[in-house]
């Protein structure tokens, strides 16, 4: 049965980064990372919706629902420790789409905490406009508040509903050293492997 550290965080707030950064030796051993906008895609390629990644959002809701079925499904199959990234609202046109409904998290067998990706708004739109691999959507800063606001509200409910804490990481530019310790320190902690290092909180 898998165990689940859900990693979720803004559009620039830097999720993937730092859970990608971080040394396999620094982190428990076995530890899966498993980013759910991956899945979803490699399940929309292969059912010719869509040729790239920022196309899975304006899809109609029942083949998003079917591709997000699909990459839970997966991740409720894996077994020992798994750290899951992904976004808890995607915006498309000024409107916002669950990315982590309930009934999804609750096919998971055992979520035991959260962590919520921070940065200061400016720095989020600045990483966005510099991001040339992706097509964003509107670069506005009320829309970024709003989503944010959101992703956190959605935290609060989840951590309510599942017993399980929020960890929150700012990750301010030029921190990425310091973000990445303390997400190592978090998943040691989390997962119970005795060698979490003492970092800033």
């Amino acid at each position: 049965m898998g165990r689940y550290i859900i990693v979720v965080g803004s559009p620039g707030a830097g999720k993937t980064t730092i859970t990608s950064s971080v040394k396999a030796a620094d982190l428990p051993k076995g530890l899966k990372l498993v980013n759910v906008g991956s899945l979803m895609l490699d399940a929309a390629k292969r059912l010719k919706y869509v040729k790239s990644r920022d196309e899975i959002r304006y899809l109609d809701p029942a083949r998003m629902d079917k591709l997000r079925t699909y990459a839970f499904s997966k991740l409720a199959n894996m077994a020992g420790k798994v750290v899951v990234d992904t976004h808890g609202y995607v915006e498309e046109h000024g409107r916002f789409v669950p990315g982590l409904p309930l009934n999804a998290l609750s096919r998971l067998h055992k979520i035991e905490a959260f962590i919520y990706v921070d940065a200061p708004e400016v720095e989020m739109l600045s990483r966005r406009r510099k991001d040339t691999s992706r097509k964003r959507e509107i670069e506005d800063p009320e829309i970024l508040k709003t989503q944010r606001m959101l992703n956190l509200s959605a935290l609060s409910y989840y951590s309510s509903a599942f017993g399980m804490p929020v960890y929150v990481i700012e990750n301010r530019s030029g921190t990425l050293q310091e973000s990445t310790k303390r997400y190592s320190y978090i998943v040691h902690e989390v997962f119970g492997s005795g060698n979490a290092k003492k970092t800033k909180k």
